[in-house]
């Protein structure tokens, strides 16, 4: 009986981890993405321990790359640089095995390509997935279609996939992310090279993360009511706020190309939305995008995947595993939807009585209480 063929949708990091847990179980996959060079493009992410945990059951992490940087300190301050909270940094060593890292996203789609052989990557616009018991039939742009065993919709937070059987399923939100990575830059006297911070002020956020010895990936969030009408003055409305920020902030800033500065409406998908049918699987963003305020979108792409290769064997019929797969992801993911929406609204508070609690929760908040949210967040080592 001849392995089967499964179509992957989307060559992001979920699609990657998706082809490597397939090539861990020997299951013959091709991957497709509409972009003409889906490595690319992005700015950075932080992989937590739990992300580090699944690549290391999905065979990729038994020595960490080069160009990956640990994280040695972090914590959340007020913008008149009060500390709120300290990352437990050696409780995530000594519970998980890991520190947290911040990468390149184009460093990590390169070294998962590479880590799973270097794959062909069809540059393909999919319009459609039907998929019953026997398989899945994929539609692409143009009338062609070919059959395969099985397909997994690794698309992103506006799957075409996921909107055959759940239109309008993303929400928006109040407020607007823009990201960069600064280049050539040396943090200055008194802050740890290898550190990541938040700064929380009323209504307006800012952040980075140390991805190496010059490179700090840093974003920036404005409630959306502040902006005003002309959108070619939002970002100047945005530094204009920073101001009263430390200097960190504009000097992260200026060490950015302006042209590389992202921009995003942040939204998610709203939890509930079934992760399978039959023989197609959602995996990443395209089951169950989360708002981007702790970090977790990309480590819950891969520890999809880590739960995907438990399911997957050689001569188990896939819809058997699919259906496997989203019983035991479907309830952990949707919590981490729910938490980081609710958190990003914490976040994002503007008024003073509120600001001032969240802070004085999150400055005398026990560290047994915070390791029990971390866990919650991370996860075991076995992600339910």
């Amino acid at each position: 009986m001849s392995q089967p063929r499964i179509a992957i949708i989307g060559a992001g990091i979920a699609g990657l981890a998706a082809a490597a847990a397939c090539r861990q179980r020997s299951l013959s996959f091709q991957l497709f993405d509409v972009a003409q060079d889906p490595l690319q493009g992005g700015a950075a992410l932080t992989l937590w321990p739990n992300a580090l945990s699944a690549l290391q059951r999905l065979g990729l992490f038994d020595v960490p790359p080069a160009w990956m940087n640990f994280i040695e300190s972090g914590d959340l301050r007020t913008p008149d640089n009060s500390v709120l909270y300290r990352l437990p940094l050696d409780w995530m060593m000594q519970t998980y095995g890991f520190a947290p890292t911040c990468v390149q996203r184009t460093d990590l789609t390169r070294w998962l390509w590479e880590q799973i052989g270097r794959p062909s990557i069809l540059r393909a616009h999919v319009e459609s997935v039907e998929a019953d018991s026997d398989g899945a039939r994929v539609y692409f742009r143009g009338g062609k279609s070919a059959s395969f065993d099985g397909a997994i919709a690794a698309d992103g937070i506006h799957s075409v996939v996921r909107q055959q059987w759940a239109a309008d399923a993303t929400r928006s939100t109040s407020y607007t992310a823009w990201r960069g990575i600064a280049r050539n830059f040396t943090m200055p006297q008194g802050v740890e090279p290898q550190s990541m911070r938040e700064y929380w002020g009323k209504g307006i956020r800012f952040g980075y993360a140390a991805i190496g010895p010059s490179r700090v990936y840093w974003f920036a969030t404005l409630n959306n009511h502040f902006l005003p009408e002309d959108r070619m003055q939002w970002w100047p409305t945005v530094v204009e706020r920073l101001q009263s920020f430390p200097d960190l902030a504009a000097s992260l800033i200026q060490a950015t190309p302006q042209g590389s500065i992202l921009q995003h409406a942040i939204r998610d998908v709203r939890p509930g939305i079934p992760m399978s049918l039959k023989a197609l699987s959602l995996i990443g963003d395209a089951a169950h995008a989360v708002t981007p305020n702790l970090g977790l979108g990309g480590c819950l792409a891969l520890e999809d995947a880590a739960a995907m290769l438990d399911c997957l064997a050689p001569g188990r019929p896939l819809p058997v595993s699919f259906r496997e797969y989203a019983a035991i992801r479907h309830k952990r993911v949707a919590r981490i939807v729910r938490f980081t929406r609710l958190l990003g609204e914490v976040m994002q508070w503007e008024q003073g009585v509120l600001t001032a609690t969240r802070n004085v929760v999150f400055r005398l908040s026990p560290d047994r209480a915070a390791h029990a949210v971390w866990r919650v967040l991370l996860g075991s080592n076995r992600f339910p």
